[in-house]
């Protein structure tokens, strides 16, 4: 029971961790979409 617990803290800590570079990394490089809507 706790080591599920622990485990399940790690995979969302993990997915957190995902979503925030992918966050960086659309800010370092935007999308085409994006440039073309401010042009």
């Amino acid at each position: 029971m706790i080591t599920f617990f622990i485990t399940k803290n790690i995979d969302y800590f993990y997915l957190s961790c995902q979503k925030i570079s992918q966050k960086a990394v659309e800010i370092a490089n935007p999308k085409p979409r994006l440039i073309s809507q401010k042009v």
